[in-house]
């Protein structure tokens, strides 16, 4: 029998830098994340002459603890050696607290992607200096590793002098010619590489270059920040949201806009909607089934309407420019940033597609700086991928976005609140329709190469559109409130034909202008339904409620919801003058927040109780009452339209339902606990009154 080892041949090196490692900048901040694990305070890359790869060369310098010989003849020169991941195991800290950030011994070789000729030279306290120069052409043409001897040897100290420590690394025979954009992408990606929300770093790198003005016009993420109209600090913990603190902060000069503060008096039980059997179920998100620990996330989110850009941002071009190449989410753990994530091309939270279904009310990455912390040492599970572009996608890290996710949701109903009161003060109410928009996109359609199947369902969506956009302009404006509830129409429908706007006129995009369609359809659709011609007669709430479950009896035994009747047995007049379809519509579309809030809670057992009063003075109603988790927010603001705290919903079923009762010369009541008798059972969940003003 033959025992042989492998052979690796000498390319094997390159190829790993080559495969491994994605561009310059992680090439570079790869050797600057190797200063972090050795100590060091500041890390200083120095750019010279790089837009000439022949002359030019880069250095990269730290003051870290450095390196003995026998660390580079062991260590450093062992390509996958595991020191760095042994300490982590045994959690074994440095004099500065730290973890190592990388554990594969295998990051150093992307520098191969810089240049092809490196010097580096090496002190530790007490030692000499140690150098070694490497050609990686020799690579190139070697047959084996083994055939290839580097020259290492120590000296009296010429770079580290006067006892100092630290690498110095020298990279000339550069890959490429830099260019001005290359090295202002580098310039940001190592003022990320350190969280920007924490003043308080232990680490900082830092770029030099002799071609100053090629990072002319930078603005920092300090003069960014005091754009921020909306601020917010969560905790996660196993299952919940532990502490949540939200702020909305208006500029000075926005007159009659207020500040707002949101605390959770309690935790959030995070969880996430799944399907099971065919049904709508919720899963709990726990962080605790993995080695995850606790996760704090900041953010700061700005808003880019035109009439903010137009009215209160002085330099747009600038403000933009940084929110399109710095907006994201990042990720950091022990303070140090986990590449990709936050990166342009990486919407590892999906915000971007969520946004094109909804984009009103939800978020998109360059309109948020949000930071998600982990800690090194409690963090085990999430392991980096080899190429360094973020975790390695398994069941821990499914966990860790779920969580970060819900987390998102919570701050987003809270921002959603305070856009649309913000909006609704600055433009002073209702905008006249778009149909020069939709002019435009027919034009635009027109003449461009598309399928035409497509231009055909597009226009036919834009002339419904248009004649229902007809129909709700003139049936507001014979109602009291038209001016508000036709502004907020008008706008919503505005963003989403700016979206198509854009789609129409890129290629490739027909899954976006399908869904962008569907969404214009189903808003429209929406408020046109309220005020279709219902004629009113004297109807039974009985008879209505009735009508009502009878709809809905198959969702409501498919979700084992039990129904309470207390409004069978009612002894007065349940008479009122009311177009009872509309009744119904609104009753079904409690239903439906209830069958999901029921759900969510996990309740063993789930009930919906029904109920006519007469408790409110003045009115006689029909109430609603489930044994979820209640409201998270406020009556006034939970009928606010494109206002929701479900993680997927469009945030239009109780703005609706409040329609239909102002429509109904009604009105919604939230009543406080103790204003409707009901069982103990019900009264943390929510309730809901659909209320007629007697006569």
């Amino acid at each position: 029998m033959l025992q042989m080892p492998f052979k690796p041949r000498a390319q094997i090196l390159l190829q790993l830098g080559e495969q491994l490692i994605k561009n310059e900048n992680i090439a570079i901040l790869e050797l600057v994340k190797n200063a972090y694990d050795a100590d060091a305070k500041k890390a200083v890359v120095y750019m010279h002459s790089v837009d000439d790869k022949d002359i030019g060369y880069i250095e990269i310098y730290d003051d870290g603890c450095g390196m003995s010989i026998d660390i580079i003849r062991d260590i450093w020169m062992e390509p996958g050696n595991s020191h760095k991941k042994e300490v982590v195991e045994r959690k074994e800290r440095s004099e500065l607290g730290r973890l190592p950030i990388g554990e594969k011994g295998i990051g150093r070789f992307g520098v191969h992607k810089l240049g092809k000729v490196i010097e580096l030279v090496s002190r530790m306290e007490g030692k000499q200096e140690v150098a070694l120069n490497i050609d990686w052409r020799i690579f190139e043409n070697a047959e084996y590793l083994s055939d290839i001897k580097i020259d290492i040897h120590e000296r009296a100290p010429e770079v580290f002098k006067d006892g100092k420590t630290g690498t110095y690394i020298r990279i000339r025979k550069l890959s490429t010619d830099w260019t001005r954009g290359m090295l202002r992408n580098l310039h940001r990606a190592l003022t990320a590489l350190n969280s920007p929300f924490d003043s308080n770093q232990s680490f900082e790198a830092v770029l030099k270059t002799d071609k100053p003005e090629w990072l002319d016009g930078l603005i920092s993420f300090k003069d960014i920040k005091e754009y921020a109209l909306f601020e917010c600090e969560m905790k996660l913990e196993k299952k919940v949201i532990s502490r949540f603190e939200y702020n909305f902060r208006p500029y000075d000069v926005m007159q009659g806009i207020h500040k707002r503060k949101v605390l959770f008096d309690s935790p959030v039980e995070m969880r996430k909607r799944v399907k099971r059997n065919g049904k709508n179920d919720f899963e709990e998100i726990d962080l605790s089934k993995y080695e995850i620990g606790d996760i704090t996330i900041k953010i700061y989110a700005f808003d880019r309407d035109s009439n903010i850009l137009n009215n209160y941002i002085s330099d747009k071009a600038a403000f933009k420019n940084y929110l399109n190449e710095n907006g994201g989410i990042s990720v950091f753990r022990d303070g140090m940033r986990i590449l990709d994530y936050g990166e342009p091309d990486n919407d590892w939270l999906g915000l971007d597609l969520k946004r094109v279904n909804a984009p009103t009310k939800t978020l998109s990455n360059n309109i948020i700086l949000g930071a998600v912390y982990l800690d090194r040492d409690r963090s085990g599970a999430l392991k980096e991928k080899a190429n360094r572009e973020g975790f390695i996608e398994d069941e821990a890290y499914y966990c860790f976005k779920d969580a970060v996710e819900f987390a998102l949701g919570q701050f987003t109903a809270q921002r959603n609140i305070d856009k649309e009161a913000m909006r609704i003060s600055l433009s002073g109410g209702a905008k006249e329709p778009v149909k020069e928009e939709i002019s435009e996109i027919r034009k635009t359609i027109s003449n461009a190469q598309m399928d035409k199947a497509l231009k055909a369902q597009l226009e036919n969506s834009l002339m419904k559109v248009e004649n229902e956009l007809e129909f709700l302009k003139q049936r507001y404006i014979k109602t009291a409130n038209a001016g508000m509830s036709y502004g907020i129409v008008i706008h919503e429908i505005e963003k989403i034909i700016n979206e198509l706007k854009i789609a129409v006129k890129e290629e490739g995009t027909s899954r976006k202008i399908k869904t962008l369609a569907v969404h214009l359809s189903r808003v429209v659709d929406s408020y046109a339904e309220l005020l279709r011609n219902k004629s009113k007669t004297v109807n039974s709430l009985i008879d209505i409620i009735k009508q009502a479950l009878f709809s809905v009896e198959y969702r409501l035994d498919a979700h084992k919801i039990e129904v309470v009747d207390d409004y069978s047995g009612f002894k007065g007049s349940a008479e009122v003058k009311c177009a009872s379809n509309m009744i119904v519509g609104a009753i079904i579309n409690i239903i439906d927040n209830s069958i999901y809030w029921t759900t969510y809670a996990k309740k063993p057992e789930r009930k919906i109780l029904f109920k006519i009063t007469e408790e409110i003075e003045g009115f006689i109603g029909i109430v609603i009452a489930d044994n979820g988790i209640g409201f998270k927010i406020s009556g006034e603001d939970a009928i606010k339209p494109f206002v929701t705290t479900k993680t997927d919903g469009l945030g239009l079923g109780l703005n609706i339902v409040s329609e239909i009762m102002a429509a109904q010369n009604g009105t919604i009541i939230f009543p406080e606990k103790g204003d409707v008798d009901l069982p103990q059972e019900f009264q943390s969940g929510a309730t809901v009154m659909l209320a007629f003003a007697k006569e």
